[in-house]
């Protein structure tokens, strides 16, 4: 059972030497921490910045010569501190309220009105199934715009209509009121789009509409759509929330399809699918070369080349990153994806504090995207801010239930280093994708856990993966295990980063 602390723990008379080098705010901040509280109710009980808590917990580990919380539960109570009274480590597992969306038959409900934007069919050549999904993603773009609007993130919603079922059943597994679906059939400079929006609890049809159009009028289109949907809820959505191009050029026109084209293949991944997403972009960018959103998804496909270590040549990739990044906010300041792009850049160069203000910048943007709550995430676990970011993970989760494997990523890491190793290999467990990553990280807290079998899987999936793997030391002879570990978790500083490589080599990875 928990005792309640005072302001200032007193010393203990009798207590070894060692333990006597903790100040009276240390010995107070490792024995709440160690009790199970957050740095921000430890901040508002004593009265000061969570970092200042941060701070002193790392002087506490330092001192006492402990690397996690179950050392510091175990160097407490060893030295007469309450740790006795603290239940196992494993059992504090701080995502264990998220894994547990997961488990549900449906997210819990929401506040306020919530929509799904399910992919339209098309209608016409399986070639430009692409334009479909790319409308689609706009105008669910446009309805995330809206603070007051919870909209069902788009991996979700193509992984549910990939699962036949009633209006009724696809609103409860995404926990949402209303569903958008409709058709789209393009040929040549004309389009069709058709849009219902349905009540998810009824399947009745609540609004439907009919556009014949021409090519040029899609931008039009799209925003129309959002703001009678936006509407239709009776939400006040202002027009300034949207851009509303008119009388787009032919060239404007043809950037805009090879755009739509490298944002579907970018969301199928893979290192065939990431070069043709930027031969795309190249091409909208010779017809308009100063589109915000081209340069961001160009920015994007270097960024992923590089996460997921599929780029022959990383220092260019990387840099071109951050070059296109950089050039996409200067073109427009108030676009969230290029702030997006900006955030992956910076993180993968380490630069942690620039990149978390670039991620609150595209949340304050659009607060509803699901990218820009696990971006966020990302920067505050690279902070050490552990907490914040599974707050941050818990949202994005909500949004996004049926393809979270970013999301899992980061909360099997988070447990890592909280030393629970058994829910670490849990959520890794429950990615869907096989990145490297997953697979040394499974591999390392499978075998922190002592669960030699499930570790040796791993490791091997590992080798399996990393024989296309550029970068890998097996393939290049320019790169070695300890930088390439590093371009493997740049996102981890640097005591993180060794923690997660201890169990690397325990897993008898080359290290």
């Amino acid at each position: 059972m928990r005792r309640e602390p005072n302001a200032v723990s007193p010393r203990r008379e009798g207590w070894p030497k060692a333990r006597m080098t903790l100040s009276e705010r240390e010995f107070a901040i490792a024995e709440r921490y160690a009790a199970g509280e957050t740095y921000k109710e430890i901040a508002a009980k004593l009265h000061i910045a969570p970092s200042t808590v941060r701070n002193h917990l790392a002087a506490v580990y330092r001192k006492l010569e402990v690397k996690n919380k179950p050392e510091l539960i175990r160097a407490l109570s060893a030295q007469g501190g309450n740790g006795s009274a603290l239940p196992p480590p494993e059992t504090q597992a701080p995502t264990i309220p998220l894994l547990r969306h997961l488990n549900e038959a449906g997210p819990p409900p929401v506040v306020g009105a919530s929509i799904a934007v399910l992919p339209f069919a098309n209608i016409g050549p399986a070639e430009r199934d692409y334009f479909g999904h790319g409308v689609v993603a706009d105008i669910q773009h446009e309805l995330t715009r809206c603070h007051d609007l919870f909209v069902s993130g788009r991996s979700s919603c193509l992984a549910l209509s990939e699962q036949p079922a009633d209006a009724a059943a696809m609103a409860q597994r995404l926990g949402v009121q209303y569903l958008l679906q409709g058709t789209l059939r393009s040929h040549h400079d004309r389009v069709r789009l058709t849009a219902e929006l349905i009540d998810g609890a009824t399947g009745t049809v609540l609004w439907s509409e009919r556009y014949d159009r021409v090519l040029g009028d899609i931008l039009d289109i799209e925003a129309e759509v959002a703001n009678t949907v936006a509407t239709s809820l009776a939400l006040q959505i202002g027009e300034a929330q949207y851009e509303r191009r008119r009388n787009l050029t032919t060239d404007q026109l043809s950037a805009y399809d090879w755009r739509l084209r490298g944002n579907r293949l970018l969301e199928l991944g893979g290192k065939d699918n990431l070069r043709a997403a930027r031969d795309c972009f190249v091409h909208a960018l010779d017809l308009e070369p100063n589109s915000a959103a081209t340069y961001a998804g160009l920015s994007i496909c270097f960024g992923y080349e590089c996460d997921t270590l599929l780029t022959d040549d990383y220092p260019e990739s990387l840099a071109r990153h951050i070059e296109f990044a950089q050039r996409a906010v200067e073109l427009d300041e108030a676009d969230s994806r290029s702030h997006y792009a900006m955030v992956c850049a910076l993180m993968l160069s380490a630069e942690f504090e620039r990149a978390d203000l670039h991620a609150v910048r595209a949340l304050e943007l659009n607060p509803s995207e699901y990218h820009n709550l696990c971006s966020r995430g990302y920067t505050l676990m690279s902070l050490g801010l552990n907490e914040d970011s599974l707050a941050c993970f818990n949202q994005s989760l909500r949004r996004n239930p049926l393809a979270p494997n970013s999301c899992l990523m980061a909360l099997g890491l988070i447990e890592y280093l909280e030393a629970n190793y058994g829910q670490s290999a849990a959520a890794l467990s429950r990615m869907t994708a096989n990145y490297i990553q997953k697979a040394s990280s499974l591999a390392a807290a499978c075998a922190q856990s002592g669960h030699g079998d499930a570790a040796r899987a791993a490791a091997l999936e590992f080798r399996t993966l990393s024989e296309d793997v550029p970068v890998c030391p097996t393939r290049s002879k320019a790169m070695d295990w300890p930088s390439f570990w590093r371009l493997a978790y740049p996102y981890l500083q640097q005591d993180a980063f060794e923690q997660v490589l201890d169990g690397i080599g325990k897993a008898d990875l080359p290290v």
